[in-house]
């Protein structure tokens, strides 16, 4: 019995001594930032996803613009309705009071809907058209010229729809495209940032890595 015993306590140094399985992971298993991009979709958010963000966020938005601006002219408009009848009692003033706060709630509800759907419907579009254009035109490739396109369909709709004459019709186009780009070179820059690179900032590094061995083979 003491034999063992004494076997049992030699052995169990080495045991504390060795490895545990709670080891830090190996470097090559761990997650890189480059892995949690998404290199075929924009925002690494699939198509029908991504439409779902643009048109919750922009309705969400324009509710917001539209009820304000159709408030504080609601609120004007209800004052100058009234002002050759206005209230001498404070139970006038009251009821004054109130019946304006209904009406200019009641407007700017309404007007936040009709701005809100107008808003998520242009971003939809926008979406959908830079949807279309990487995987359908591009075949995977996810740029800023994508976006371009999807601003400047996006302000050919309005004009369509607002029936604008041929200037108006082509500053809009203007300012649709230079947005649209503005946001394409900013979800490239993202991407980037987070290891996606764009494929034509990779082939001019591939480029410059090629021209560079040449020249240092023509050197030897």
């Amino acid at each position: 019995m003491s034999t063992a015993s004494a076997g049992t306590a030699e052995q169990s140094p080495s045991n504390a001594d060795e490895p545990s399985d709670l080891s830090a992971p190996d470097e090559s298993t761990a997650i890189k930032p480059e892995d949690l991009v998404n290199h075929h979709n924009r925002l690494s958010r699939p198509g029908p996803a991504r439409l779902t963000f643009y048109f919750t966020n922009a309705f969400a938005i324009f509710w917001v613009i539209g009820f304000l601006q159709a408030r504080r002219l609601a609120a004007h408009q209800f004052l100058a309705e009234n002002s050759h009848r206005l209230p001498t009692s404070d139970a006038g003033w009251y009821l004054y009071h109130r019946s304006k706060n209904y009406k200019v709630a009641w407007r700017g509800i309404q007007a936040g809907f009709k701005h809100g759907i107008a808003g998520g419907a242009c971003a939809f579009v926008y979406g959908f058209t830079e949807e279309a254009w990487d995987q359908g035109v591009r075949k995977g490739k996810v740029d800023a010229l994508g976006s371009m396109v999807a601003g400047t369909t996006v302000a050919a709709t309005f004009a369509v729809v607002k029936r604008m004459r041929l200037r108006p019709a082509l500053r809009c186009l203007r300012v649709g495209a230079g947005l649209g780009l503005v946001s394409g070179i900013a979800q490239d820059l993202l991407r980037s940032s987070r290891g996606a690179t764009p494929w034509y900032i990779e082939e001019l590094r591939q480029k410059r890595i090629t021209e560079n061995g040449k020249r240092s083979i023509g050197r030897t």
